[in-house]
């Protein structure tokens, strides 16, 4: 319960309910993050930690520095309507991480477009055995998850990072 709390203030401080302000003027597409993002989030969360339960890893814990990168990667795929690990300025996650000053040992992330709920969302990574890998790695111990909608199409966006800090 401690982690679920927690979380929930970390999604507050990197996301809460706001129109994204414009980085990319040349598409039409506005990000939307509402409470409903959030606590989605909160439950991928709560089911991930479950399945590393399962496997005899510790839980997650959540991270503002990678929810934030999660916020932002969730929110780009959301304007470009376009599922990738690349942002549309170029950067993979280890430049994105390095934009904001987490220094890190090991990373990770898992992106997926058109989930309408967490459990879909976490089934479908744990049925992939890239996705599944990242989730039961025990080395990794912190994350952040962002769901993010585009105000012209109902398809949410949503990426989870995990990293382990140096």
């Amino acid at each position: 319960m401690k982690h679920l709390t927690m979380l929930l203030c970390v999604l507050l401080l990197a996301g809460g309910q706001s129109h994204a302000a414009d980085p990319y003027p040349n598409t039409s597409a506005t990000v939307f993050v509402d409470r409903e993002m959030l606590i989605l989030a909160n439950q991928v969360l709560v089911l991930i930690n479950a399945k590393r339960q399962q496997v005899g890893c510790l839980p997650m814990r959540p991270d503002s520095t990678l929810t934030l990168v999660a916020r932002r990667q969730s929110d780009d795929m959301a304007r470009y309507h376009e599922l990738r690990h690349e942002s549309h300025d170029g950067k993979q996650l280890a430049a994105r991480l390095e934009d904001v000053g987490y220094a890190y040992l090991a990373v990770a992330e898992n992106i997926a477009a058109g989930q309408m709920d967490a459990e879909e969302v976490v089934s479908r990574w744990m049925s992939s055995p890239h996705h599944r890998a990242n989730i039961v790695d025990c080395s990794l111990r912190e994350t952040g998850v962002a769901v993010a909608r585009s105000n012209d199409e109902p398809a949410l966006y949503w990426t989870q990072v995990f990293g382990t800090r140096m």
